[in-house]
This record gives C-alpha cells, structure tokens and sequence, in this order.
C-alpha cells in the first residue's frame, strides 16, 4: 500500500515512485483514504472477541489488532485522538466526525492499510530465479 501521489509521473525523471519500486520487483497499489471506512475498520479490529490461548489454556476477550509496545508513535496517537464534536448545521444534511489535531499520521496509515486490504504476493518465479542464476554464476567464478 503506498501513498496516491506515488503514481504520479515526476517530469524530471518521467518515471514514478512506483514505477521504480515495481522496476525492483515490489509491486503497490494505491491507498484507499476514505476516512470513515477506514476508522470503522479500526474501530471493528478492535472490537473484543472470545478466543481461546492455548498458552493460558483459557478463553480471553481478545481484539484482532494487535499493536506492539514498540509502536509507541501508533500508541501515542491513539491515546491523544481527540474527535470534533456533531455540529447539525441547517446546511448541513450528513455532518462528519473529524479528528481534532494534527498529529494523527500513523492512524492515517493503519486506517490506509485496513481499507486497502493488502495481500502478500511472492516475487515472480522468473525473477527470483534469474537471481539466483546470477548469484551462483558470481560465486562460482570467485574472487577477480
């Protein structure tokens, strides 16, 4: 999942971020940013759920998103998430929930990641063995 603007054509080089990632076998596909699917998404990973640990040989509530204690930025921002409030605006026939402060780039790309829904593709067979090829060639040869 990468960032829509990767896609875009730099004039300099007439080439994009993606085009050069895929150039080295990683393949992208744009984020899907929509807010309120993707703070949904959230919100249902972190919803409680039985499951049973076999460790602890017992059934727990449990949330299917689990967030490491090294990810202190992830765990910051969603300790300090602030929401505006519902204003009905006589305008205004479907108001939105809007998060408050800015520092929020790392719900940002969770919400990115739930909403695109990525899947873990293997390099393409040819690729990886005309790499081994190549490295085999090279250690075979040896030292120049």
């Amino acid at each position: 999942v990468i960032d829509t603007l990767a896609h875009t054509i730099e004039p300099t080089s007439r080439t994009s971020i993606a085009r050069e990632l895929r150039r080295y076998g990683i393949s992208t596909r744009p984020a899907i940013k929509d807010f309120e699917l993707g703070h949904l998404l959230i919100e249902q990973e972190l919803k409680l759920e039985d499951r049973f640990h076999a460790t602890w040989g017992l059934t727990v509530p449990t949330p299917n998103l689990t967030v490491f204690s090294d990810c202190v930025e992830l765990i910051y921002q969603f300790e300090h998430s602030r929401w505006d409030e519902y204003r009905h605006e006589r305008d205004d026939k479907d108001p939105k929930q809007k998060p408050r402060q800015k520092r929020i780039h790392m719900l940002d790309i969770l919400r990115y990641v739930l909403a695109s829904k990525p899947s873990y593709g293997a390099m393409r067979q040819v690729r990886l063995q005309s790499t081994m090829r190549s490295f085999m060639a090279a250690r075979d040869a040896g030292p120049q």
